[in-house]
């Protein structure tokens, strides 16, 4: 982190990163297919992180709160690597994919909220400071088909973050960056379609399990909430009353009153009534 004050010396800053993204498909047979991909991106820092100027109160009576840019974070760097198999299945009218990923993040930028440099008081001071690197791997399995008026599906992915840091691990942080916990490691949807002479009606299911969110804590900061697994049901049924009026009628979470994603206290089932007109 650079000393304060910054000069104009400080921001005189060149970089030079390479980005790449390259992919290879293979066509094994003519139901078979394999794919492979590698990527590498380049985030530069944003006008706010690299040169930002602001001034409030600080922490304590009497005190002053200066937030400034970081010329020093340079880039972050994210790459990613995935390999992916699809296969067509037609004994079950049906088609699989099956996906592998890798990404990492080599830098996570947030502002040490009253956590800054001190030099002479009443003056705090505070930059954007890399908070450590991310990095996550994960499955994604995929199977649907259809047979004449019927159409189902179902997909799961498995993600397992790993951050590099722990910002809440004595319960409250001033920075509000979060990854390994706040991500659901499962995921789960399934699918259920039926259609006829303009009639169509769709049955959907999603299972989440459980993860934590970041909430303002009562003494300052903020702190980890723990939400658990859900499982809601939603569907759509539509009609085609002319070639160009169309009604639909969908509904979301029907099957509680309430139920809690991840990053918001509760949600309320939802009932949609919908009317198109094309021509």
């Amino acid at each position: 982190m650079p000393g304060f004050p910054l000069t104009n010396d400080d921001f005189d800053k060149a970089l030079t990163k390479i980005s790449y993204n390259a992919g290879l498909v293979w066509r094994a047979d003519a139901d078979t297919s394999l794919r492979l991909s590698a990527a590498r991106g380049v985030k530069m820092m944003s006008l706010i992180e690299f040169a930002a100027v602001g001034v409030g109160p600080g922490p304590l009576p009497g005190t002053s709160f200066f937030v400034t840019g970081n010329p020093d974070l340079g880039a972050s760097i994210t790459e990613g690597y995935d390999i992916g198999v699809e296969r067509q299945l037609p004994m079950l009218l049906s088609s699989f994919k099956a996906n592998l990923f890798y990404t990492s993040l080599s830098k996570n930028v947030a502002v040490a909220n009253f956590a800054p440099s001190f030099v002479n008081p009443p003056f705090f001071v505070s930059q954007p400071v890399d908070v450590g690197a991310s990095e996550q791997v994960g499955v994604e399995l995929e199977f649907k088909g259809e047979k004449d008026n019927l159409q189902w599906g179902v997909n799961y992915a498995f993600i397992d973050v790993n951050d590099k840091f722990d910002l809440f691990s004595q319960g409250v942080s001033f920075v509000g960056l979060e990854f390994e916990r706040s991500t659901p490691k499962h995921k789960v949807n399934l699918h259920g379609g039926y259609s006829l002479d303009g009639f169509s009606i769709d049955l959907y299911g999603q299972f989440v399990s459980s993860s934590d969110r970041i909430v303002p804590n009562a003494g300052g900061g903020l702190t980890l909430d723990r939400v658990d697994d859900f499982f809601t049901l939603s569907g759509q049924a539509s009609y085609d009353i002319t070639d160009w009026w169309k009604v639909t009628l969908s509904a979301v979470a029907f099957d509680s009153k309430t139920h809690r994603p991840s990053q918001v206290d509760a949600a309320e089932r939802q009932v949609y009534l919908q009317t198109s007109f094309h021509w």
